[in-house]
């Protein structure tokens, strides 16, 4: 065995070493001084959130702003109001942290009963939001829209969709900079 190769590799090793241990100290310490920076601040603006790109977000710690309340409401009801046995297995394993606990108990129950009845009904629901409305003083984001209902069925294919007024009125509270649905209502119009 070589023994001057060996040490030549071994000295290639540690000088490899020592840039990723400085690498790695560097990008710790900018990720503190943005922990520190993201704490010291009260106030967080996002400048294109999904499903609103006209508009930006801002966020004020531990105060609900209408900004956040409409586009969390309104991402809250896209995903649940759309809720289907294709996307459920997904929606179920990924979207019930954005609900307080108690919420999420209730969509659950009542998700798990309508992916059934679709399933067995053989129909598709889907949710067409038309206007969202915030009541400051309650937190209330109202969101009305069409809930069309259709047959799935190979024989009722052409048939035409049922078509309902349809609402939700979805209470948004805020943790820090962390938005949750706190209460959910729905139901169609009359």
């Amino acid at each position: 065995m070589d023994v001057s190769k060996f040490r030549e590799v071994s000295d290639q090793l540690a000088g490899r070493l020592s840039v990723s241990l400085i690498t790695i100290a560097l990008l710790s310490l900018v990720i503190v001084l943005q922990q520190f920076f993201i704490n010291s601040r009260s106030e967080i603006v996002i400048e294109r959130p999904m499903f609103q790109d006209d508009r930006e977000i801002k966020y004020v710690r531990d105060q609900l702003t209408e900004s956040v309340a409409v586009v969390w409401a309104y991402n809250a009801v896209m995903i649940f109001g759309n809720v289907s046995p294709e996307n459920y297995k997904f929606v179920r394993a990924t979207a019930y942290s954005m609900l307080g606990s108690d919420v999420s108990a209730r969509l659950k129950i009542a998700h798990d009963r309508q992916v059934l009845k679709m399933n067995e009904q053989k129909i598709s629901i889907t949710f067409i939001p038309e206007d969202a409305q915030f009541d400051e003083k309650t937190g209330v984001v109202t969101i009305t829209g069409i809930r069309l209902i259709r047959s799935l069925a190979k024989d009722e294919k052409e048939s035409k969709p049922q078509r309902d007024k349809y609402q939700y009125q979805v209470t948004i509270a805020l943790m820090g900079f962390r938005p949750y649905v706190d209460d959910w209502k729905e139901g169609t119009l009359e």
